[in-house]
């Protein structure tokens, strides 16, 4: 469990070592300190395959060593088997559409307003934005998956019982994510109870792929496709979320962080309860038969 602690953290201080420098010119111009030389707009995506890729891929490594060397198994162990598949694609799916009903939740009942943005960006930005950045996502994503739902979700199960591994990866999860910026409580249950949900959804599956798919999603829809962004003084800079909010996107989403918090524990809420009642039925009617 301890690695679900200092593997982030030691994976965003090496990410800093390694590529700050790579991106300290882009991040200035994001914070208004220095303006972008003409024609740098284009490596905005660049710099984001950077920081998804390299601030994220050092916690892949601590996982992979520690099987390899510790627990002398294969990091496909963690629920890795088989190729992606419809899994992935399902959970990629399913991630796009409960993003959607977030944002469109706000902009509904009119506590969040919305921008279309896409005609200010380049359309190679698009492009390239809409074609690359998923792949960066599902990097940055299957990444945490395999830390808490796969490595945390099995040894704390393992150790002290299924119930006890879910509430224990979950809440290391929702902790992970403080470093975003906000310390609030609704902030915190609401990315508490989609970790709830993401674990009910790998053990229905018996697998990560569909996980890593619904998480990537959420990521790109949260970031590319709504920009959903809190206007509020409770979300403090820092170089992840200001690289992110240059990134080209569809639309833009405006709400407080109160607002966005309980639209997701709502969208959380209504995705604990449907996984939790999969996996009763699938646990009173094993391979899809019926009691006798």
């Amino acid at each position: 469990m301890l690695l679900s602690v200092l593997g982030p953290i030691l994976s965003g201080i090496i990410g800093v070592i390694l590529f700050s420098p790579v991106i300290a010119l882009h991040e200035e111009a994001a914070r208004g300190i220095s303006p972008l030389p003409a024609g740098d707009e284009r490596l905005v995506v660049a710099d984001t395959l950077i920081v998804l890729i390299g601030y994220t891929a050092f916690s892949y490594l601590l996982v992979w060593a520690l099987l390899r060397f510790w627990e002398e198994r294969p990091m496909r162990s963690l629920g890795l088997e088989g190729a992606p598949g419809w899994r992935l694609v399902r959970g990629w799916l399913a991630g796009a559409a409960s993003i959607s009903v977030l944002a469109l939740a706000l902009v509904l009942t009119g506590t969040g307003d919305i921008t279309l943005t896409a005609h200010n960006f380049p359309v190679g930005m698009l492009l390239a934005g809409f074609l690359i950045l998923p792949l960066a996502w599902l990097v940055q994503a299957g990444t945490e998956e395999a830390l808490y739902r796969g490595l945390l979700l099995q040894t704390a199960g393992r150790r002290y019982g299924l119930a006890a591994g879910i509430i224990l990866s979950s809440v290391f999860f929702a902790l992970m994510h403080l470093a975003n910026g906000v310390a609030d409580p609704l902030f915190f249950t609401g990315i508490f109870m989609l970790a709830v949900f993401l674990a009910l959804y790998a053990i229905a599956e018996n697998s990560l792929w569909g996980v890593a798919g619904f998480h990537a999603a959420w990521n790109f829809g949260q970031i590319c496709l709504w920009g959903l962004t809190p206007v509020s003084e409770d979300v403090a800079d820092n170089t992840v979320m200001m690289m992110l909010a240059r990134v080209p996107r569809l639309a833009q989403v405006e709400a407080s962080q109160t607002a966005i918090s309980l639209a997701a524990i709502g969208v959380a809420g209504a995705l604990v309860t449907i996984a939790f009642f999969v996996l009763v039925r699938d646990t009173r009617h094993p391979h899809g038969q019926e009691d006798t």
